[in-house]
């Protein structure tokens, strides 16, 4: 209200301090989106989008081979900062129609559900990803 109603602010990124995060489980290649700014609200919440492309290693259950459904997590957290509080700014049901809507192809696998978990005690927050394989390719493989 002292300076004309500005509610948030619009700034670089490099001009602040950004903790270290880290992804837990076996990362095979990252490649940083770079957003070069961030936003900063009147009330001193801090918010930046780094996009991340990761190749993640998931073991696989195969005992129900074609008709399968497998799931791999991907958990973020930070070792050397205990106050940091991870948000996910939408619900576990609103990025799961998200996901289904535009980052999945009709490859093998069907995207089906992402389950968004919070570790009240640590800085740690873990999407669980759901999927299940698409048979038919195996099944006509089979019949010929």
């Amino acid at each position: 209200q002292d300076f004309c109603n500005i509610s948030n602010l619009v700034l670089p990124v490099d001009t602040f301090w950004s903790p270290y995060i880290v992804i837990s489980e076996q990362v095979d290649e990252e490649k940083s989106l770079s957003r070069p700014f961030l936003f900063i609200t009147h009330n001193g919440i801090i918010t930046t989008v780094r996009q991340h492309h990761v190749t993640i290693a998931c073991n696989l259950e195969m005992h129900k081979f074609p008709f399968d459904t497998q799931t791999c997590n991907i958990t973020l957290f930070s070792f050397m900062y205990s106050d940091i509080i991870f948000l996910s700014n939408q619900t576990t049901d609103e990025v799961t129609n998200q996901s289904q809507l535009y980052r999945l192809t009709n490859g093998e696998w069907k995207f089906t559900n992402i389950n968004i978990t919070k570790d009240e005690k640590f800085p740690v927050i873990s999407y669980e990803i759901s999927m299940k394989r698409r048979p038919i390719l195996y099944v006509l493989y089979l019949i010929f």
